[in-house]
């Protein structure tokens, strides 16, 4: 238990210092993340946080976790999660909604929305501030709000039915990512609104 990271295609025990890996965010646009790797994503977690690392799985022991995908012209995608200990948040980076029907595979093959990539820039301000306050919820703002909006999920077809203030969709999850509810949150994750996920991406 405790920290690990997996990030540029290494495992390693404990988190890195937010200069490390700056230059993977900000670096010019063909020096950016390690593609070179065959690999796209990135994790920090924490198992047992909160003073909470002598308890058991589902005895009150609560994991923080922050999952990154990268891609060299969406930007990054960014799932933090906190569960254990009556907690069960899981919040999504996102950029554009109308772009959920839209997806970009990973380098394995995983399907993503394009919707929820952010640009490098603003992704490294949310991932700085995770590193800083030990894995808190990034709380980085640009001072824009978003009309609260909720969803439900239906197991056949696998579906995300969207519903906000002034439009409806209707939108496809691929059996890959699971059926999950969606809330709209009017803090903000990296400089975007927040899209909380009841199930996480699997």
């Amino acid at each position: 238990m405790g920290k690990r990271t997996y990030f540029d295609a290494e495992l390693t025990r404990g988190w890195p210092k937010p200069e490390e890996i700056e230059h993977y965010f900000l670096a010019p646009p063909d020096e950016r993340w390690f593609f070179d790797t065959g690999t796209d994503s990135g994790s920090f977690k924490n198992e047992g946080a909160y003073g909470t690392e002598h308890l058991e799985l589902g005895g009150g022991r609560i994991d923080v976790k922050l999952e990154m995908w990268a891609d060299p012209d969406l930007g990054v995608l960014l799932i933090w999660s906190k569960w254990g200990g009556g907690h069960q948040l899981t919040y999504t980076s996102k950029q554009d909604l109308n772009r959920l029907r839209e997806w970009v595979e990973s380098l394995h093959g995983t399907p993503l929305p394009v919707g929820l990539f952010i640009p490098f820039e603003k992704a490294w301000i949310a991932v700085k501030e995770f590193l800083e306050t030990d894995g808190e919820l990034p709380k980085a703002s640009s001072g824009s709000q978003m009309t609260t909006c909720r969803g439900t999920h239906s197991r056949t077809p696998e579906r995300l039915k969207f519903r906000g203030a002034a439009r409806a969709a209707n939108t496809l999850v691929p059996p890959t990512l699971g059926a999950f509810v969606i809330q709209c949150d009017a803090a903000m994750f990296g400089s975007h609104a927040q899209l909380q996920i009841s199930h996480r991406f699997r």
